[in-house]
């Protein structure tokens, strides 16, 4: 029975993404890329960690361990009167190793292709930013290491 079980754990286990941490420095250039989108930011500091979606071996090897949006990161407003979480929408380009697109996601709406396994590069550009404020939450006391846009 154990046995029946860890094989129903393994096989039912997330086969593509999963949540996980991400830094704030690895996914800041699609501000810098996008402006616009940043000046949103101008009266917040974001926490140098967040959550983003993890690539699983299974979705693709040569990835696994990657991540994509959307992420999302807590932020506190300069003044200190508020927190937030801040979400940056992306739209992906999954590429094989000829440069090939064989999957994209647009608004969070998959288009999948046959040889999604094959991915070897990942293309995001920001496609939008939301905001939720927390209310009635207490600041957090801030962190040494907060993100200033």
């Amino acid at each position: 029975m154990k046995l029946l079980m860890c094989l129903f754990l393994f096989f039912a286990s997330p086969w593509v993404f999963a949540q996980g941490s991400v830094e704030w420095r690895e996914v800041e250039y699609l501000l810098r890329e996008q402006p616009d989108f940043a000046h949103a930011l101008d009266d917040w500091d974001l926490e140098p960690s967040g959550e983003g979606i993890r690539i699983s071996y299974r979705m693709s090897p040569a990835l696994a361990g990657r991540y994509v949006g959307s992420y999302t990161f807590p932020a506190r407003s300069k003044d200190g009167t508020k927190i937030a979480h801040v979400q940056l929408e992306t739209d992906t380009v999954f590429l094989d190793r000829d440069g090939k697109i064989v999957a994209e996601v647009l608004a969070n709406d998959w288009i999948y292709g046959d040889d999604i396994w094959l991915a070897t590069e990942i293309r995001e550009k920001l496609s939008g930013l939301t905001m939720v404020e927390d209310e009635g939450a207490t600041p957090p006391v801030p962190s040494p290491a907060s993100s200033r846009l």
